[in-house]
């Protein structure tokens, strides 16, 4: 009858059976035999089942999280529902994290919040109405250092939302200073990159003016890898908005860039070859009508005749 104290209980939460040479083996009971008396001690209880590391240790914290949530306890309800997303402790219960996750998420808890958003972006939860992009932003403003992250990705990658450079960097250098270390490892560098995909996500939608302003501010931002991808993409950018001189242009400068590794010579390899091609085809834009000289090959003549000298001028001021 006398109190127990926690260094006496095992792992599963109940005192270590008597040991002798002829007692017979039991099977361990599936619910832990102790329970607990407020959401605070659940949550403590729960935390050292889940230090053994063990499956039996995961049954007993998802036993104490359920009792803290039951009493109301929004942590307890989110933490169980990792539990239950995990499947380790009985098999993956993805309707019901999600359903506590909703719950916690609607109560404030911003890590819900993301958890959600996560799983919604996975195609795991077909009953959540709201979106990845939505359930990060409200993680993000409930706290979450790792929903704020997750919503600079969201519109770094233009996942339900529009794509936004801007937007990305913000929340990217939001996320660092609330703790989030891998947001900091180069906010430079980062927006550099958002806004070069920025410019990737256009440039693969054929709208080359507005591709042609991100690559210019990843440009800008001056970090050698992304800035040598972004000078490479404003040549071919401007090549089809019929800009010849300027697509030379950024070539050029792509060979004057510094820096180091692969990605450097594989670039500068790419730019001298697509010189090379501009300068040795006469009719760049594929209008039927040689750019620098030569006899017109349109129906009727009517092609502008230039002397072919105009192209050597051209590239020794470029």
């Amino acid at each position: 009858g006398s109190e127990v104290g926690p260094s006496l209980l095992d792992l599963r939460g109940r005192l270590p059976a008597k040991t002798n040479s002829t007692a017979t083996a039991r099977a361990p009971p599936t619910e832990p035999v102790l329970e607990c008396d407020s959401p605070v001690t659940c949550r403590e209880m729960a935390e050292r089942a889940l230090a053994s590391g063990t499956p039996a240790g995961q049954r007993s914290a998802a036993h104490f999280l359920g009792r803290a949530c039951e009493a109301g306890d929004q942590i307890g309800c989110s933490s169980l529902a990792a539990i239950l997303e995990s499947g380790v402790a009985a098999g993956r219960n993805l309707k019901r994290a999600s359903a506590l996750y909703t719950k916690a998420c609607d109560s404030g808890q911003g890590h819900a919040c993301n958890e959600l958003g996560a799983l919604v972006a996975d195609g795991n939860t077909p009953g959540v109405t709201q979106t990845p992009h939505q359930l990060f932003e409200r993680a993000c403003a409930a706290g979450s250092a790792i929903g704020c992250h997750n919503l600079a990705l969201a519109y770094l990658r233009g996942i339900g939302t529009e794509s936004s450079a801007r937007e990305a960097e913000a929340y990217f250098s939001r996320a660092c200073l609330q703790g989030h270390l891998a947001s900091c490892v180069d906010v430079i560098g980062i927006g550099a990159e958002s806004w070069f995909r920025v410019g990737e996500i256009h440039f693969d939608r054929s709208e080359f003016r507005e591709a042609r302003g991100a690559y210019e501010e990843a440009v800008k931002l001056r970090v050698p890898r992304w800035a040598g991808a972004a000078l490479y993409k404003l040549g071919w950018t401007d090549y089809h908005l019929d800009d010849i001189p300027g697509a030379t242009r950024w070539f050029r400068q792509l060979l004057g860039t510094t820096g180091h590794g692969p990605w450097r010579e594989s670039l500068r390899r790419e730019a001298i070859k697509s010189i090379a091609g501009l300068v040795a085809t006469a009719d760049w834009d594929d209008d039927g009508c040689p750019d620098f000289g030569g006899d017109a090959v349109k129906p009727g003549g009517d092609c502008l005749q230039l002397d072919a000298r105009v192209r050597t001028r051209l590239y020794a001021s470029s």
